[in-house]
């Protein structure tokens, strides 16, 4: 019972714009974290037909020529377009990126992603320490690698060929 009457008598003497003041913070915050789960989720890749062949990784019969030594062979030559980390699916988090004679290796919780693409066009070293440990989102369209950091940035690195080993 003193709990209530203390309690209400705190809410007595709070005025309603100071109690504005506080709330208005909380539910703007609310209202960006359902938009931008909202635009991550609404992309043009989802609104292909159902017949249309779903986007993964997909391995070759033969291997590329143009393998480097630091791709293992378990690696999968990525031929389709294809997004890790999306909304829908389970979100992954970047573990370490680095790029070593042209050959780009992200490795996230849920995949090690290689490409291969000349070492000057990586992100820098300083942008992925800021970036480790983040949530993240990798879309591979065409020749482009693209990593976006959820409310963070985006980069786009041209790639020549991907391959992926997922967990």
């Amino acid at each position: 019972m003193i709990r209530n009457s203390i309690l209400t008598a705190l809410s007595d003497r709070i005025p309603f714009p100071a109690f504005m003041l506080v709330m208005v913070p909380f539910w703007l915050a609310t209202v960006v974290v359902v938009a931008v789960t909202f635009s991550l989720a609404v992309r043009p890749e989802r609104t292909r037909s159902a017949s249309a062949p779903s986007p993964g990784p997909v391995a070759t019969a033969r291997a590329a020529p143009n393998r480097p030594a630091e791709v293992p062979d378990a690696a999968q030559s990525v031929e389709h377009d294809l997004t890790l980390g999306d909304v829908k699916d389970a979100i992954q988090f970047l573990f370490a990126f680095g790029c070593h004679d042209d050959v780009i290796t992200m490795i996230t919780s849920k995949a090690t992603v290689y490409a291969s693409s000349p070492c000057e066009r990586s992100v820098s070293p300083d942008t992925i320490r800021r970036l480790a440990g983040q949530p993240v989102r990798t879309r591979i369209a065409g020749n482009t690698m693209i990593l976006e950091a959820f409310l963070v940035a985006s980069f786009s690195i041209p790639v020549e060929h991907v391959w992926i080993v997922t967990r």
